[in-house]
């Protein structure tokens, strides 16, 4: 195991403990264990079996794919492995009871109409499972997306946000029949397992490669949250969230792309450099907290430059491997 994953794991348990330990013992049904949200919730799971000792159990449902990240080294004692999907068209008849559904996927197709309906099935067998099954939490991850003014999206991106919106529309109904429905919406994020079609992540890739980071739009306005606090902020959540009020998930320390850029050259010794317009645009994407958020006393405990360094370590050591 990547030794960067090890100490943020032990982070994780350390800062979640209260948390982790109120699951000792319970079933835990995760959708998409293998993306970047679900491989950092799974490893925390297993983190916690090993370190505390909790036995919580994960059926860690899947498309055949690795993880995001390296988990070897933590306990799968209690983790099973379903690959059958939920996105057949096919309701699946859960084998065993479970007390909480987790739905991390973020379902991806090149053909929008195949993404949506996917999406559709896969919410259709939790809400099945949800009222077949012990269920007494369900938490959906949606995304920040439902809520943001962002116009000129691309089909895939469209459908991705319609998809979220559905997802909330649908389970908001189940919120009437189970106890407690869940939906945290998260924003942007930096770290280890991070997918490759984001700006943060090709600024990293290009600095590694010694270039200068070409930056599309440099005005554009995200703020960046590490692993370690989304996962913190999620069991927070999943534990003592009430009701069906969305949460956010994001950190509220806002920066343009191109300052994120240098920063990120200053830890490679490369520059960064505009390639796009640099006319004022209204592209911002940062997360509003509310209420619910500061009573759940969810705080950023990882900086952008801390977070850089740990990404930059992670993948180093990865690459000498």
């Amino acid at each position: 195991m990547n030794p960067i994953i090890e100490n943020d794991m032990k982070q994780i348990v350390e800062y979640s403990r209260e948390n982790l330990e109120a699951l000792d013992g319970v079933n835990i049904f995760l959708a998409g264990s293998t993306g970047f949200v679900g491989s950092w919730l799974l490893g925390a799971f297993m983190a916690s079996n090993k370190y505390l000792g909790t036995k919580i159990r994960v059926t860690a449902m899947h498309r055949g794919n690795p993880t995001r990240i390296d988990l070897s080294g933590l306990s799968d004692e209690y983790v099973k492995w379903n690959t059958s999907g939920y996105t057949t068209g096919v309701i699946l008849e859960p084998s065993e009871q479970f007390n909480v559904l987790i739905d991390a996927v973020a379902y991806r197709d090149p053909a929008p109409y195949f993404a949506l309906a996917g999406r559709a099935i896969g919410f259709a067998n939790m809400i099945h499972m949800a009222l077949a099954t012990n269920v007494s939490r369900l938490m959906y991850i949606s995304s920040g997306a439902v809520v943001s003014d962002r116009g000129n999206y691309t089909p895939e991106q469209a459908a991705y946000v319609y998809g979220k919106m559905t997802g909330e529309f649908m389970y908001s109904r189940l919120s009437r029949s189970i106890n407690s429905v869940i939906i945290p919406r998260l924003y942007t994020f930096m770290g280890p397992g991070l997918g490759s079609q984001y700006a943060i992540s090709s600024f990293m890739d290009q600095a590694r490669s010694g270039k200068d980071i070409e930056v599309d739009s440099p005005l554009a306005v995200r703020s960046y949250l590490y692993p370690v606090d989304m996962v913190d902020h999620l069991l927070a959540i999943l534990a003592n969230g009430k009701g069906w009020t969305p949460y956010v998930v994001g950190s509220i320390n806002k920066m343009s792309l191109i300052v994120a850029a240098n920063k990120i050259g200053l830890k490679y010794g490369v520059m960064a450099q505009h390639t796009g317009s640099i006319q004022v645009v209204n592209d911002v994407y940062l997360p509003v907290l509310h209420q619910q958020d500061v009573e759940l006393g969810l705080e950023q405990t990882v900086s952008f430059e801390e977070g850089i360094d740990r990404w930059k370590e992670y993948l180093t050591i990865s690459s000498s491997t």
